[in-house]
């Protein structure tokens, strides 16, 4: 769809008779053979931000993402959906959709939202292990019943109903030191060796052997 207007026009365009007021078939629109109706799209413009608290993270953390979606209108916007699906990077913990987030599907049904408005949503998600994880979340509208100006609901592009949101993994330097006592011995002798492991920081490290 496009925005604008609809106008569907029909005419007369055959009788076996003659027409005193006008001409079968000529699309002369000052006729009274001749007639349209026009349909006027509503148009909402519908835009969403996306964005993540803390920004920066260690791993088996929790962050929250938070999604607005706002209505700029001018009419207001019916059949709202949002697909905000997490990447392998996290693991949905809860979210304050009273029902209307999917976490398997990752759509939010949001509904209606009326010229003016915004609607938020946060979910809570656990940040996984680095390994091959993905930790941007992307969140697009996915539909709408009105014409959007300046976006396509659905179609993948970084339009304004797109944003996405990324957290940082703080590092986790490990160091480990060595010692012996006693340093000198003789055979037969027993010594005793200590590890000395120190994490730096400045993230949490885990899974360490």
């Amino acid at each position: 769809l496009t925005g604008g207007s609809y106008t569907n026009i029909a005419e007369v365009i055959a009788s076996d008779q003659y027409d005193p007021d006008s001409t079968p078939n000529n699309q002369n629109p000052t006729e009274d053979d001749q007639d349209d109706a026009t349909v006027v799209l509503d148009v909402a413009d519908l835009s969403l931000r996306k964005t993540v608290s803390p920004t920066s993270v260690s791993i088996n953390d929790n962050v929250t993402f938070t999604i607005s979606v706002t209505n700029s209108g001018p009419n207001n916007a019916t059949g709202i959906t949002v697909s905000d699906h997490l990447p392998s990077g996290y693991t949905y913990v809860s979210d304050n959709g009273g029902g209307k987030y999917n976490n398997t599907t990752g759509i939010w049904n949001v509904g209606n939202l009326n010229n003016g408005n915004t609607i938020s949503l946060q979910v809570t998600a656990k940040v996984n292990v680095a390994s091959a994880a993905n930790y941007v979340n992307v969140a697009e509208i996915q539909t709408s019943h009105q014409f959007d100006p300046d976006s396509t609901p659905g179609n993948g592009l970084p339009e304004d109903d797109m944003s996405s949101a990324t957290v940082n993994l703080k590092l986790a330097d490990l160091e480990l030191t060595k010692a012996v006592s006693p340093t000198s011995a003789a055979a037969g002798d027993q010594v005793s060796f200590t590890l000395h492991l120190l994490n730096n920081g400045p993230g949490n490290a885990t899974g360490v052997a």
